[in-house]
Formats: C-alpha cells, sequence, structure tokens
C-alpha cells in the first residue's frame, strides 16, 4: 500500500513538473505564432484559434488552400473512427508542415535549413522568427503554391520589368537600359532587374 501511494505522489510529482516546464514553452511559442502572422500581414489572435489557425498558417505560406486538410487530417481520422490511418495523417501533417516552412523561409530570406528546423523544432524556431527584430516578413518574394514542388504556379509579387521590344529596330534609351540592367541568379537561374536585392523565385541574396 505504502509503495502504492509513494508511486503515486512521484508520478504526480513528474507530471506537474512537466506542466512547469511545458506551460511557459507553450505561451512562448504562442506570442511568437502571434507575432509571426502579424509580420505576414494577418492579425494577431489568429494564432490562437485552433484549426483556423492553421489554415492561416497555410494561407501565409502561399500553398493551396486544401493542404490544410492534410494537416488537420489526423484530427479528422480519429472523429470517424480510423485510427489505423493516424500514423499516415500524422507523416502528411508533417510533410505539408515542411512545405508551408519551405515557403516560409523564403519569405523572411532565410535557407532550407532553416526550413527543416521550423518543421522539427516549431517551439523553438516559430519564437525566433516572430520575436526576432532581423527578421523581415517579405511578402513580395513569389513561392510555389506547392511548396518545394515547382509547377510554375507561384504566388506573390515579381519583379516587373520593362519589355523590349526586339523587332523595333531604332529602340529608345529605355529599351538599350532594361536590356543591359538585366541579370540572373547565381542560385536558380532567374532572370532580375539590376536593382533587384532578393531572387523573387528562390529568395536568395543577390550580390
Amino acid at each position: 500500500m505504502d509503495m502504492d501511494f509513494e508511486m503515486i505522489m512521484a508520478l504526480g510529482a513528474l507530471a506537474i513538473g512537466l506542466l512547469i516546464i511545458l506551460i511557459p514553452i507553450w505561451i512562448i511559442y504562442v506570442i511568437g505564432l502571434w507575432k509571426m502572422f502579424k509580420k505576414a500581414g494577418k492579425k494577431g489572435w489568429e494564432a490562437i484559434i485552433p484549426f483556423y489557425n492553421s489554415w492561416v498558417y497555410v494561407e501565409i505560406a502561399g500553398l493551396n488552400w486544401w493542404y490544410f486538410l492534410f494537416i488537420i487530417s489526423g484530427t479528422i481520422v480519429a472523429l470517424i473512427d480510423l485510427d489505423e490511418l493516424t500514423p499516415l495523417c500524422s507523416l502528411a501533417s508533417l510533410v505539408v508542415m515542411f512545405f508551408c516552412n519551405y515557403n516560409i523561409v523564403k519569405k523572411i530570406h532565410k535557407d532550407l535549413g532553416y526550413a527543416i528546423l521550423m518543421t522539427l523544432f516549431p517551439y523553438v524556431m516559430i519564437p525566433i522568427i516572430g520575436l526576432s527584430k532581423n527578421i523581415v516578413w517579405d511578402n513580395g518574394v513569389a513561392v510555389s503554391a506547392n511548396g518545394p514542388i515547382d509547377n510554375g504556379n507561384t504566388n506573390g509579387q515579381n519583379n516587373n520589368s520593362t519589355i523590349v521590344n526586339h523587332n523595333d529596330t531604332n529602340p529608345t534609351s529605355a529599351d538599350t537600359y532594361s536590356s543591359s540592367s538585366k541579370k540572373f541568379c547565381t542560385n536558380c537561374g532567374n532572370e532580375i532587374t539590376a536593382d533587384t536585392k532578393y531572387c523573387p523565385k528562390c529568395g536568395s541574396e543577390i550580390k
């Protein structure tokens, strides 16, 4: 009897200890997500609404809307009592979160490693992105609506360049300037203008 009581007390103390650690981590994560949403042009409160915050996460990442269904697929199969599909849904959700983070790191001008860390350690990386003053959100970066699967369908603003009329035998000075000011991204080969600081396709810094 005494042994059982000691076991219960030990488990209770462990549970309290975990709560003391996990609750502050969760609070910091929510604050970080709130700040990140605001950087992306959304309302901070959208970060604290269950399920809806996942919808917004997909939206700010620039993915097709139906990726949201993969994120909540685990909840869906639980509600319809298909527990055997839970591992598959968990994997699908993780993959889609990586797709989201792949696009998000482009918008904050970070590299692939950042996307991997965001996917594996969101409770650390999201607060860093949201709270850091050095990380600025750039909605002008064009991203694929399918994350790393680039099918040519992009969301975001592209830098507009002056169209050169190659059939004009007497090009104007503006045409000549436009032609001579063309550059290409050293990372992905995308055509850019001379004053571009970040590639609108891959997000790499132009040096």
